[in-house]
Parts: C-alpha cells; structure tokens; sequence
C-alpha cells in the first residue's frame, strides 16, 4: 500500500513514532516515509519487524507526507524510481 498524500487524512507532518509488523514473515515488511507528498523529497526506510519510538533519533519527526508500506522487501534502486516517477510498481497499491 502506498499513500501519496496524508494530508488527505489529517496525519500530514504529524508522525512521530510507529510500530512496524508482519506477523508471518516478520523480516518481510519495509516501510519507506517521505518528507514530500506524492513521494518525493527526503525518505527513510526501514525493514523488519520493530517499534519505533521517536522519530527525531532518525532526523524524520514530524515531516512524513506520504509512506509506503509493503509485506516484502523493497529495494534502495525501487524507492529511488518511485521517488523520482510517482509511480508504483504493479505490486503495491496507491491511495
């Protein structure tokens, strides 16, 4: 799933902690927050299973516009070419 613009739900520049699972494979899940809508700007990522508590330890607090979260790894290379097109591979979905 991937959400180009949390504006649209009141969460924009608000995220500050998170709790990142996949209960089958904990190891398959990436979550990628962007500092600008529609995926650009700055972005990080993270990979597994784990909580994140504050967000300022990361330099991320309070600026994510949009995310991606998917249940399988995704590549540095795939997220560049997202950053950089706007568009998703066939396998995630956009809201």
């Amino acid at each position: 799933m991937a959400v180009s613009n949390l504006g649209l739900f009141g969460f924009n520049n608000i995220i500050s902690s998170f709790r990142l699972r996949n209960v089958v494979i904990p190891s398959q899940v990436t979550l990628v927050l962007f500092s600008g809508r529609n995926f650009t700007g700055n972005f990080r990522i993270f990979r597994g299973s784990q909580n994140i508590s504050d967000l300022r330890a990361f330099n991320f607090n309070n600026v994510t516009s949009s995310f991606i979260l998917v249940g399988f790894r995704i590549t540095t290379s795939q997220i560049r070419t997202i950053q950089h097109t706007g568009r998703m591979p066939s396998n995630i979905s956009k809201l």
